[in-house]
């Protein structure tokens, strides 16, 4: 069903789109989108779903992609997704709200309200049962998937919880705060694990079939056993700049880390430690979201470009940016940049979604 509207979509839109924009002419101002947490009044494990569609087709993401669909619920910036199943989205917000979408039908059917503050990342357990939302209230959420209630709220952070991932095989939830802590939670023992050797604030956690990932504003990348949270390798100084999002890429077991300094970079996972293979450049401003799909790794940007890169050759493929009647005026654009920031992107068959700072979600398909 979703195959079949996208291609509707696509050939709605095959003169209102565009293809691949020019390269921006502006360098977008702004590189801090990890504020200090908003005063209290004021995104997991990738659930990329392999499906019948982009088994048919897995260099999808190398092709050209134009925006088939804006999803409009939210009502301040978009800052994370996460897709379960096949045609299920989930979407996290500054406005403190969790939507749930049918990518079928393009309808937001639930929001999850109860949030205090920012909501910042969003993860799923193996099971599909429970949703975890981080938020800048220094809470992570416990939802039920069924009767969408929280179930449990998770206080243990002293700051902002920027990050948070679930590990299937270990039945684990690990968690990252500008507290500079990581924290594991084992549910079945009710255990919580703290390391606390990070120097400044968590932003983000990503996992391998062995370990956890994270990457910091201390501009270091850290190794970490799953079972007792305990630090393997350390890689100083990873990036010049804040390290902001990861990547891990199973078939070749790489981790792919963004930062603030506008690149991005790949590393070789062996026998628990980390070596670099190579710096890839051509965002204007910093990487806000890593994923892979379709044969490509895809990047988003405060630049309001997703860069759109050939993963074997870790070279930039092709520039994707909405149409210039989409932006927004210069004096409207907010202290962070533009108002098209892509703070996100995820991959749902062979569509791909990125969430804005204007709080809107696009959906890009190729036309083929």
């Amino acid at each position: 069903a979703l195959l079949t509207k996208l291609q509707t979509c696509v050939a709605e839109s095959h003169e209102a789109s565009g293809d691949l924009a020019q390269e921006p002419q502006h360098d977008s101002g702004g590189r801090d989108d990890y504020p200090s947490p908003a005063p209290e009044h004021s995104a997991h494990e990738h659930a990329f779903v392999m499906s019948p569609a982009l088994e048919l087709d897995k260099d999808w993401g190398l092709k050209p992609l134009s925006i088939v669909h804006s999803l409009m619920d939210h009502r301040d910036a978009c800052r994370c997704l996460l897709v379960h199943g096949t045609s299920m989205l989930f979407s996290g917000s500054n406005d403190g709200d969790i939507k749930r979408w049918d990518l079928a039908s393009f309808e937001c059917t639930a929001t999850l309200s109860g949030h205090t503050n920012w909501v910042s990342c969003l993860a799923i357990d193996g099971q599909g049962n429970r949703l975890f939302s981080a938020s800048y209230d220094q809470t992570v959420r416990v939802w039920d998937l069924d009767t969408l209630e929280c179930v449990e709220s998770l206080t243990d952070h002293q700051k902002a919880v920027l990050a948070v991932v679930y590990s299937s095989s270990k039945r684990l939830l690990f968690t990252g705060s500008a507290d500079k802590t990581i924290k594991s939670w084992n549910f079945a023992s009710n255990e919580i694990t703290t390391a606390a050797e990070h120097a400044d604030t968590v932003v983000c956690l990503e996992l391998s079939e062995r370990h956890l990932f994270s990457g910091s504003r201390d501009c270091s990348i850290r190794l970490w056993e799953l079972d007792t949270l305990q630090c393997i390798a350390h890689i100083a100084n990873a990036h010049r700049e804040w390290i902001t999002a990861l990547c891990w890429d199973h078939e070749s077991a790489s981790l792919y880390s963004g930062s603030d300094d506008n690149t991005i970079k790949v590393w070789q996972e062996t026998d628990g430690h980390l070596q670099s293979k190579a710096t890839m450049r051509g965002h204007r401003n910093g990487i806000r979201s890593l994923t892979i799909a379709g044969g490509a790794l895809f990047s988003g940007s405060v630049d309001d470009t997703i860069r759109v890169w050939a993963l074997g050759q870790h070279s930039l493929a092709l520039t994707l940016r909405l149409p210039s009647t989409a932006l927004a005026k210069s004096e409207d654009r907010p202290r962070l940049g533009q108002q098209q920031a892509v703070l996100s992107v995820a991959a749902c068959g062979r569509a791909l979604l990125s969430a804005h700072y204007d709080s809107t979600i696009k959906m890009w398909a190729s036309r083929s």
